[in-house]
């Protein structure tokens, strides 16, 4: 296979689809994502290069740590964990965190070809395999067709297909040389990236970020990649009631950053004191609009039976419900009914059962457990086995019941499951 250094320019003929991004204004075009969709014997080329180029990078173990998107045994929520459990520590310290989330400017459109090329020569990847990946990113063309009228051929200069194989390990490849700064901690997944920093003062916290900033800016501007100023956010992480003012402002490219009481990274609501009110409420929504599309097959009219009813439940609303639980898992009571009243009534629903059923019958007849019981089993599961293939994640749990080395004044989100004691 690596004797070919030529892809086939048969192989690179493929059918773009646009893709809208929720939330958008659907009257723009910057609101859709292009998609790639290439033939079968295609991507099973592509799939090939992807797993001898992946086993390559394992071996040398070139990819960064902090970058936990499209590799093997890395996930949001370990990358989530990862972020939260270290404000959680600082916390404790009585330290202010400060976080930094920034936006790259249609990052996988921008991936700079000759560039890739010198990045992969660095990492000594075979020449063969160099040649052939060239051969996949070049040459290529795009047409617009509305109806029967086409555009003219235009040559794609830079990017990778989004929605291809090999994409975001070359994207991986392309930004793997981020420049680190001693005193914050970088988290990537693909393009998103997110710096924190933490100290006594918000306002040296913040000063660091910048300088960090400042570097990104320089490597950015390098490689050809620019980072979007206006969907750039900034939160204060702190317990303490008081009021957090940063007289100097994040600047990126000279545009200042405004504070904000709640992000949402890798798909999931972070606010300044990680009570996740907002996310429950999200969750909600989400979950509550697929009840909404699905609804004709969950009513008490639908020809579907019961069992099939939860079935469509376990396997559709409930992973809406518990997405990233191990981050949020430590929530009170209070703040996990209203994702418990769901459950029971996506219970009710499927079950044909009036408003008075107990919620312990439903439970019995749909062979379900409590959702807090379920979360628990989820966290247990992932904080015990899901968090030793990543240096930054092994330590997650490294604090236990016997060996604090100081007062926890605020839980950690493990701290009330089994794994705590152990």
């Amino acid at each position: 296979m690596f004797k070919l250094n030529h892809y086939p320019q048969s192989f690179k003929i493929a059918k773009v689809v646009p893709i809208f991004k929720p939330g958008k204004n659907a009257q723009l075009p910057c609101s859709y994502r292009p998609i790639s969709l290439l033939s079968c014997i295609s991507k099973i080329f592509e799939k090939v290069i992807h797993f001898r180029l992946s086993k390559i990078l394992q071996k040398n173990k070139t990819i960064n740590n902090c970058q936990f998107g499209f590799r093997p045994k890395h996930n949001t929520t370990q990358q989530l964990a990862r972020i939260v459990n270290d404000i959680q520590i600082n916390y404790n310290k009585d330290k202010v965190t400060t976080m930094a989330l920034l936006d790259i400017k249609k990052a996988f459109d921008r991936v700079w070809i000759d560039g890739l090329i010198y990045k992969r020569i660095h990492y000594k990847i075979p020449k063969s395999l160099i040649l052939l990946i060239h051969s996949y990113l070049t040459n290529r063309e795009l047409l617009v067709q509305l109806k029967n009228t086409q555009s003219t051929r235009k040559l794609i200069a830079a990017g990778v297909p989004q929605g291809s194989i090999l994409g975001p390990t070359l994207f991986n490849i392309f930004i793997n040389d981020i420049p680190i700064f001693a005193k914050t901690n970088t988290a990537l997944y693909a393009d998103d990236t997110a710096i924190y920093a933490s100290s006594f003062s918000d306002q040296i916290a913040s000063k660091q970020i910048q300088i960090h900033i400042n570097l990104l800016e320089k490597f950015y501007d390098k490689w050809k990649i620019k980072i979007n100023a206006e969907k750039t956010q900034q939160i204060i992480f702190t317990r303490k009631f008081t009021d957090h003012k940063i007289w100097d402002k994040l600047r990126v490219y000279d545009n200042k950053i405004t504070d904000e009481p709640h992000v949402k990274y890798l798909g999931t609501y972070i606010d300044t004191r990680l009570n996740f009110f907002k996310n429950t409420k999200y969750l909600i929504s989400k979950a509550s609009a697929a009840l909404k599309n699905m609804y004709s097959l969950m009513n008490r009219n639908s020809k579907l039976t019961p069992q099939n009813k939860v079935l469509m439940y376990k396997t559709i609303f409930r992973p809406i419900l518990t997405y990233a639980a191990p981050v949020w898992c430590h929530l009170s009571d209070t703040a996990f009914k209203p994702l418990e009243v769901f459950q029971n009534k996506c219970l009710r629903l499927a079950l044909n059962e009036s408003r008075y059923a107990r919620i312990v019958d439903l439970q019995e007849r749909s062979a379900t457990t409590s959702l807090r019981a379920f979360v628990n089993k989820l966290s247990n599961n992932f904080y015990s086995h899901q968090l030793n293939f990543n240096k930054l994640t092994r330590r997650i749990t490294k604090f236990r019941s016997y060996n604090t080395p100081f007062r926890l004044k605020h839980k950690l989100s493990y701290q009330h499951l089994s794994i705590y004691d152990k």
